[in-house]
């Protein structure tokens, strides 16, 4: 086997590889070190994975990006909506975490036009196929508490803005501005 991994034979001799001599992601907070997963942008931008945010966010100094494709099904209309974007996120202080999210471009097809009603995020479909620039959106997490640093839980508070830079004649967003607050546990 590999030098480090698993029980090692060195002339007649078996070797165990200790528990604390195995590292995986860590990061140091207040001089110990703690594994933890990868510090990765949810769909938003903030720290977490996919769409789910974690109420931890990047250290002071640190950044995360992620390229993405996002698709969705839905319907009245028989709708598939596409959209590939970049998320970043910033450890501004050890507590805030700024964000964002750029819908580089989305894209619309609209098998039923003849449906009636409507999908929320892009209600003004009316051709059956488009593309163009998508939406941008901002925020910042705040950490109220940390389970790493004695805290009960992990507890953060998130603020955020999408502006409706997604054209909404083409049927690719809203064409408003949004604002949101969630409580992350």
């Amino acid at each position: 086997t590999p030098a480090g991994v698993g029980a090692q034979e060195e002339a007649g001799k078996t070797r165990t590889v200790k528990p604390e001599e195995v590292k995986t992601w860590t990061q140091s907070i207040d001089g110990k070190e703690w594994s933890m997963r990868l510090a990765t942008p949810s769909y938003e931008g903030d720290t977490g994975l996919f769409r789910l945010s974690s109420a931890y966010v990047l250290p002071k100094g640190k950044a995360a990006f992620s390229l993405f494709r996002d698709n969705y099904d839905r319907d009245p209309k028989g709708i598939d909506y596409s959209e590939h974007g970049l998320n970043v996120g910033y450890g501004a202080t050890d507590q805030l975490e700024l964000f964002g999210h750029i819908g580089v471009q989305h894209r619309t097809k609209a098998h039923y036009l003849f449906q009636p009603g409507f999908w929320n995020e892009a209600p003004f479909i009316n051709s059956g196929w488009e593309t163009g620039f998508g939406d941008i959106r901002i925020g910042a997490k705040y950490k109220i508490l940390d389970d790493y640093r004695g805290g009960p839980v992990g507890l953060a508070i998130k603020g955020k803005v999408k502006f409706g830079t997604a054209d909404e004649q083409k049927g690719l967003g809203t064409g408003s501005t949004a604002f949101g607050v969630d409580l992350v546990l």
